[in-house]
């Protein structure tokens, strides 16, 4: 139960609020525009064709593009934590935690190859599993994997 004091104080935030004497917090954080690398498989590897034309807004924290990658989920292996189309940041030279979530780049035949997987290593080789459990684990050898990013964020995809 507030006193006296708590609800003249109370009164006079809403009071200067209303007057327009100080503002409310914007509820959306400073965005700026970054560009999409890719798309990254969220389902079984898949080149990674980058439009160069496509641009996405994230949080001002992630638009260095030296410190993050940001990428466009394709695939279902990761529901119900990521959709198909989220945008997916990852930092440069992190490395995940055990059983988190990370961005993979594989070495394919062709050109780099791109998955978001849960990963831990296990007798020296990369384990990569789905959250989405009809799709099996994948197991890499340390060679066969480029690098290995801790995912910092998700966006539903607009």
């Amino acid at each position: 139960r507030l006193d006296d004091r708590a609800w003249q104080a109370l009164r006079q935030v809403v009071d200067a609020l209303q007057s327009g004497e100080i503002a409310p917090p914007d509820p959306q954080p400073a965005t700026k525009p970054v560009h999409v690398l890719g798309a990254a498989a969220a389902g079984l590897p898949l080149n990674a064709v980058a439009d160069p034309d496509e641009t996405t807004h994230v949080p001002s924290k992630y638009a260095d593009a030296s410190r993050f990658r940001v990428v466009r989920a394709r695939g279902d292996s990761m529901e119900p934590r990521i959709h198909s189309g989220d945008i997916v940041v990852a930092a440069i030279d992190t490395p995940p935690e055990p059983g988190q979530i990370a961005l993979v780049r594989l070495a394919g035949l062709a050109d780099d190859e791109y998955v978001i997987k849960r990963v831990t290593l296990e007798n020296g080789r990369y384990i990569l599993r789905s959250d989405n459990h009809t799709y099996p684990p994948m197991t890499y050898a340390p060679e066969d994997v480029r690098a290995c990013e801790a995912v910092r964020d998700v966006f539903p995809r607009k």
